[in-house]
């Protein structure tokens, strides 16, 4: 009986919470016949034993540790794969590819960071860094059709690869509806990625009828923020 290679990944995110969370925590809990897992993040820490989590005095400062701590890991865990999760780690990573040529590195934006910002030169700079770098030894996952879009505006086809994000159902949905009182909910940040337009809209069609509408959330659009609340949209915060 052949013995089942046991392949080594490697996940490294800066930001450890909301849906980047979830998303790690999925991973983690599914069965693992022929991978091993090691997830190094920021900030919270956790009891499961293949997390390593760690927070220096700020956001920058943290960064920097993971520039200096990532190289060890690697020679020390000897992963196959590197999973990128999110900007920073995405650079970091990225630049390591230079370095550890047999390793596979993927670097995973979850909501590319240049449409996190309105201010037009940071978009811009934004946008050259992750042009810059997606020439590097690795490929880009894009969590939905209009992200795999974006990215291929910067980089090659063949270095983009469409893997919709997931979830693990854990209630069962009913299927009876109230037609008196029919109640629709999104659940994110008030951003652009989280695309406030479209659901304005979609409560704005619905007006005058027995239809309500709640953001599950807040954020930093302060102009959508007041036109929900004028259009009876319920922010919860």
């Amino acid at each position: 009986m052949k013995n089942i290679e046991i392949i080594k990944v490697i996940h490294v995110t800066e930001t450890y919470g909301g849906g980047i969370k979830t998303y790690l925590n999925n991973l983690d809990s599914r069965p693992k016949k022929n991978f091993k897992n090691l997830f190094i993040t920021f900030g919270e820490k956790t009891k499961n034993e293949n997390f390593f989590s760690f927070r220096a005095y700020n956001r920058v400062l943290s960064s920097l540790l993971l520039l200096i701590i990532l190289p060890f890991f690697i020679i020390f865990f000897k992963p196959k794969i590197i999973h990128l999760h999110c900007f920073v780690a995405g650079l970091i990573g990225r630049f390591y590819s230079l370095f550890f040529f047999k390793i596979k590195f993927f670097y995973q934006p979850h909501g590319l960071v240049m449409f996190s910002t309105s201010n037009k030169f940071l978009k811009y700079t934004f946008y050259l860094i992750e042009k810059f770098f997606s020439k590097f030894n690795s490929k880009t996952i894009a969590c939905s059709v209009s992200e795999c879009n974006e990215i291929n505006k910067f980089t090659n086809a063949d270095k983009v690869i469409l893997i919709e994000n997931g979830i693990n159902p854990q209630v069962k949905i009913k299927r009876e509806i109230n037609k008196k009182n029919i109640k629709i909910f999104t659940v994110g940040r008030i951003c652009y990625q989280k695309n406030p337009k479209n659901f304005l809209r979609l409560a704005q069609n619905f007006e005058n009828k027995n239809v309500t509408f709640t953001w599950i959330g807040d954020g930093h659009y302060k102009n959508y923020k007041r036109l929900f609340k004028k259009n009876n949209i319920f922010i919860t915060g």
